[in-house]
């Protein structure tokens, strides 16, 4: 898509598209937002969470390299060229790694919420990990492998999620 078209389109449509078709590159936080980077097409856009919520406020393209600049210090290159094809390298990353690698690489499934912690579901290589944030701020707590039974119990049971398995 090109950038006229993408800004042509509404709150709601930049969001989907966004989440469906680009490539999660960092977050960084700037007042009272959280902002994710991501690669779409041939163009960068940001979008702005508020802190306490995750809804989309808004979805932007990126027009000037300043912008861009203010990422540099959020990306780990590491998370770009890391093999976790198997649990072990997984869990002997550091929990931005894993949650970086999450965002990047795994199939996003579900949330839920326990006690004051928003808790996400994603499949990646073969395995689950679930992504712990606090509701108030968006903080990563923790990233960690779950079973495939576990899978099932904490979350919604009308979500079938055996498709990904071998």
């Amino acid at each position: 898509m090109k950038i006229n078209k993408f800004d042509e389109l509404d709150l709601h449509q930049r969001s989907d598209y966004v989440i469906d078709n680009g490539e999660y590159i960092c977050m960084r936080e700037h007042k009272k937002y959280l902002i994710g980077l991501y690669s779409l097409d041939s163009f960068f856009v940001e979008v702005f969470y508020k802190d306490s919520d995750i809804n989309i406020e808004q979805v932007l393209v990126v027009t000037e390299d300043y912008v861009l600049n203010e990422y540099l210090s959020f990306i780990d290159i590491n998370t770009l060229i890391v093999d976790t094809k198997d649990k072990n390298s997984f869990e002997a990353l550091t929990v931005t790694d894993r949650s970086e690698y999450l965002l990047r690489h795994g199939i996003f499934i579900e949330n839920r919420y326990e006690n004051d912690y928003l808790v996400s579901l994603y499949f990646v290589n073969n395995f689950y990990a679930e992504m712990q944030f606090e509701k108030q701020s968006i903080t990563t707590k923790k990233v960690e492998i779950i079973s495939y039974e576990d899978a099932l119990k904490y979350y919604f049971s009308e979500t079938d999620i055996s498709f990904l398995i071998d």
